[in-house]
C-alpha cells in the first residue's frame, strides 16, 4: 500500500522517500535541480546538497 509523504525539503526525505522519488518519480524533481545532472536524478541530488552545503545556493531554493 503506497504510503503520503510530506516533508519540508528533499534533505528532510526519509531514505526509501528518497529512494522512490529518484527511481520511479525523476521527473517530479524540479528541473534546476535536474539539470545539474541531466538524465541522473541521483548525482544532481548529489551535486545540488553539496552545493547547499557549501552556502552556494541561497534563497528560497535552499527550502527545496
Amino acid at each position: 500500500v503506497p504510503q503520503e509523504h510530506s516533508c519540508t525539503g528533499f534533505a528532510r526525505l526519509d531514505d526509501a522517500a528518497y529512494e522512490y522519488l529518484v527511481t520511479v518519480k525523476p521527473y517530479a524533481i524540479p528541473a534546476a535541480i535536474m539539470a545539474l545532472a541531466p538524465g541522473n536524478a541521483q548525482e544532481a541530488f548529489g551535486v545540488y546538497f553539496m552545493a547547499q552545503k557549501r552556502g552556494y545556493i541561497k534563497g528560497p531554493a535552499v527550502a527545496a
